[in-house]
């Protein structure tokens, strides 16, 4: 009773700081520090059916942009994590040059789950330090840029990945944008972000997100059996089509189509 008793006040202490303080710190150590967990757990999170969701929430987007590139065109990963998108861009594109950008610990990860694939290219480094002498025609970001908690160094890597962009080239964005405290990764909604891009020349839309952010919160780290983590999962995407319930996403959808 004693020991559930702690982990319940624990808990209680971590909800009310998550709610009223939002901390800007460098978390790179805590990145680099999980590329040593299994699986997708290395980026995501621990219940492994959800993550396996979210995939193929992903996949779903991301394949209906990557027939619009052209033949033999070049695309951006930015914070690759262990290559799982890079390697699913690479499966159905063969004919594209690809480019994964990551932290040295996730990169190395990457390159030992990837030596069957002979289009990709890993770069250690944080993407405010990247640069390709070559433009890009697509740069994708899946939950990566919103993990930049510290908005100048947010903004630094929003005009470092559109700078890279060839005419005509698109950024999409995946990724958790919020302004309240308990879900924000970095403190900037895609409102802000959208506003960012437009004021830059971008023809900027958003489409619907992805992932109700409550259920996400009940049972991403949970042991909860797959057949139960998919159909709560799917609930919650049925959920994000009714009108008025879209403000529950966690991930923001963002296109934004640099002028050509």
């Amino acid at each position: 009773m004693t020991i559930t008793r702690f982990r319940w006040l624990r808990r209680g202490r971590s909800l009310i700081r998550r709610i009223f303080t939002h901390s800007q710190t460098d978390n790179s150590a805590y990145w680099k520090h999980r590329a040593n967990d299994p699986g997708e757990a290395a980026v995501l999170y621990r219940n492994t059916e959800f993550n396996r969701c979210i995939r193929m929430s992903q996949f779903k987007i991301l394949d209906a942009h990557l027939q619009k590139l052209p033949n033999v065109g070049r695309l951006l990963d930015v914070g690759c994590g262990t290559g799982v998108m890079t390697r699913h861009v690479s499966k159905k594109r063969t004919d594209l040059d690809l480019v994964g950008v990551d932290f040295a610990e996730m990169i190395d990860r990457a390159k030992r789950e990837s030596v069957d694939y002979r289009n990709i290219t890993w770069h250690s480094k944080s993407i405010i330090e990247f640069h390709d002498q070559a433009d890009f025609n697509m740069v994708i970001s899946m939950g990566s840029l919103a993990a930049i908690r510290y908005e100048p160094h947010f903004w630094q890597a929003i005009d470092r990945v559109s700078s890279q962009l060839a005419p005509g080239g698109t950024l999409l964005m995946v990724d958790p944008l919020h302004t309240f405290n308990f879900l924000a990764r970095v403190k900037v909604s895609s409102v802000q972000v959208c506003q960012y891009l437009r004021a830059r020349g971008f023809d900027v839309h958003q489409e619907r997100g992805m992932i109700f952010w409550p259920i996400r919160e009940m049972i991403a780290n949970s042991s909860l059996n797959p057949k139960w983590t998919k159909r709560f999962y799917s609930m919650g995407e049925i959920l994000l089509k009714i009108p008025g319930l879209e403000r529950f996403s966690d991930y923001k959808t963002i296109i934004a189509s640099r002028p050509g």
